[in-house]
């Protein structure tokens, strides 16, 4: 993003609200405000659902989960059918992900496959929309929709649209809010790349330095913040963390989102392992100080067998990147080989495989093995520090 639109952006989500163009049953378009709901707001859009579920229970009318139930037995729609809606939604929003940092050539293959994939779900979306049309679930839904319609709008000079839900049920212009509802459904927002960026840029970065001064952020209390200001107060905490931190990232790493999870995952290993280090013992089982000074340790993580186990993921997180990348490498040669002693997977002319798991280079004297002592070979450097 540019700093002009970065600029853009904060007062857009500062303000909480977006301009909309709607036309009314007249054909005339009306310049409209859609603003994020309070926490009252957000109740009472809640009240709407349940007090429409309730309503069409009481008439007879089934729920998702007993349509859901008649129709796998008839094999109209199955769970193979859900998992197929759900990886959809996945690849889109990881492609779209994609498509926002990238450029030319890219972006254009990008917004292709998004579109072949949006159709895709567009088919399979609206084969369960036709199914579960008249289940009790989407009916409160609809009711919903209109409760977020009466709660969201205002008109251009931020006045309440309609002044009780009576009214907006009994007088609104229903050509007004199937066009409300529509803009509702696809109004611009900030996606999670998008507000990591604004959270870290300069032009936001003085705001909220100011603000943790004065405790005003959006002019109203941290419960009414809607979810992209929770979002941008969230990440700006997260960047506090990182420009305050004694291993302070490089700028390059702080503005790659991928390279910054990274070191994340890193500096929760260091004090995870710190943690070991300082009280012997991981998670609750403890180790002794000849344990914890050996180069390499083996734990076993089945409570099955000791109780005190820790959990695989609470080990694992104690290895570097580097290591956890060596290890991939041996279970590869284990596989392959099928087989392997101890001492070949541990070949002591890999200085490499050494060094990682911690042991030193041990100097051997000739003397050692019965030779004479002196002369120009009288050591020989070997890898690893177990030999004496």
């Amino acid at each position: 993003m540019s700093p002009e639109e970065i600029e853009k952006a904060v007062g857009k989500i500062a303000w909480g609200g977006r301009f909309i163009e709607a036309k009314d049953s007249e054909g005339i378009k009306r310049v409209l405000i859609i603003k994020s709901l309070s926490i009252r707001q957000r109740n009472f859009v809640d009240f709407i659902y349940d007090d429409a579920l309730n309503e069409a229970r009481r008439e007879g009318i089934f729920t998702k989960f007993e349509l859901y139930a008649k129709y796998k037995t008839k094999g109209l729609w199955t769970a193979q059918d859900d998992e197929r809606v759900e990886t959809l939604e996945e690849q889109i929003t990881k492609l779209k992900k994609l498509a926002n940092v990238a450029k030319g050539r890219d972006r254009k293959r990008f917004d292709k496959q998004i579109e072949q994939l949006n159709n895709s779900y567009q088919e399979v979306a609206e084969k369960r929309a036709n199914l579960f049309f008249q289940s009790a679930e989407m009916y409160a839904n609809e009711m919903k929709s209109l409760g977020l319609v009466f709660c969201s709008t205002y008109d251009d000079q931020e006045r309440r649209m309609w002044d009780s839900w009576n009214d907006f049920l009994n007088l609104a212009d229903d050509m007004l809010i199937g066009n409300v509802l529509i803009k509702l459904r696809t109004i611009d927002t900030f996606d999670l790349t998008q507000i990591r960026e604004i959270s870290r840029s300069p032009s936001w970065r003085f705001r909220w330095n100011g603000a943790k001064g004065i405790g005003d952020l959006f002019g109203k209390p941290i419960s009414e913040f809607d979810a992209e200001q929770q979002s941008l107060l969230y990440w700006s905490q997260v960047y506090d963390s990182v420009y305050e931190s004694m291993d302070r990232p490089p700028e390059i790493i702080i503005n790659d989102d991928d390279a910054l999870d990274r070191w994340f995952e890193d500096q929760h290993r260091k004090d995870k392992a710190k943690e070991v280090e300082e009280k012997g013992a991981i998670g609750k089982m403890k180790l002794s100080s000849k344990i914890r000074s050996a180069g390499e340790i083996f734990v076993v993580t089945n409570p099955d067998i000791n109780p005190n186990a820790p959990s695989r993921e609470d080990v694992d997180g104690l290895n570097t990147e580097f290591i956890r990348k060596f290890k991939q490498e041996e279970t590869k040669k284990i596989k392959n080989s099928g087989s392997l002693k101890e001492t070949e997977l541990r070949d002591r002319k890999n200085r490499i495989a050494r060094k990682i798991i911690g042991s030193n280079d041990a100097l051997i004297s000739k003397n050692s093995f019965g030779q004479a002592k002196g002369g120009k070979n009288a050591g020989t450097i070997m890898p690893g520090g177990s030999i004496s």
